[in-house]
């Protein structure tokens, strides 16, 4: 397929009658390069047809989200505790119905979590996750931990706009909703013992 590159302002005439009337005010090499990159100009642009599928398609594949985000993201898997993940790296909640089976999660959909760490020694340093809900206009979650092997995880906080609010989250989030003020939205829920 040829993608014409358009019109162009001069013809190659114009050129060289500009280029014949200026031999005073540039060197004859320079205008012969000139006119050399004029001359050499291509008239069509040709871009091979996107694969239908597989890996040579990037779009398809994964490709521009695994750039975006450096790397296939890890499976975040129906019960798992967010507490547990301080592993530097990506991982992906698929689905709401994951994400009301996982303990510390402060959201009711589908989600991107991020780990990030500082912690140069078991002792020093901090980490950070950062949460992205599949169906957020823009907000986020985020909290940290001190010291590697003895920090807990501070509290959630959501980052909406203008708007940083701090999430208290329940041992296993049922978030229905989330506003823009300062209340949070609870599912009911049962007393009920929750085994781990």
């Amino acid at each position: 397929m040829a993608i014409e590159t358009g019109t162009f302002a001069h013809t190659l005439e114009q050129i060289d009658a500009a280029v014949d009337a200026v031999p005073s005010k540039a060197s004859q090499s320079d205008l012969d390069s000139l006119e050399a990159v004029v001359n050499g100009k291509q008239d069509a642009l040709t871009i091979d047809p996107i694969p239908e599928s597989g890996s040579d398609n990037v779009v398809r594949s994964g490709g521009i989200v695994n750039w975006v985000y450096g790397t296939t993201p890890n499976t975040i898997n129906n019960g798992d505790d967010l507490n547990d993940y301080y592993t530097p790296g990506t991982y992906r909640a698929a689905s709401g119905s994951i994400a009301a089976t996982l303990y510390n999660c402060p959201t009711a959909s589908g989600f991107r979590l991020e780990v990030v760490s500082t912690i140069s020694a078991a002792s020093s340093g901090y980490q950070i996750q950062r949460l992205y809900p599949n169906n957020s206009e823009g907000e986020f979650f985020m909290r940290r931990r001190l010291g590697a092997a003895s920090g807990n995880w501070g509290d959630w906080y959501r980052f909406a706009g203008t708007v940083v609010q701090p999430i208290n989250v329940p041992d296993r989030a049922q978030l229905t909703s989330i506003g823009l003020t300062d209340s949070i939205n609870m599912a009911e829920e049962e007393e009920t013992e929750i085994e781990r």
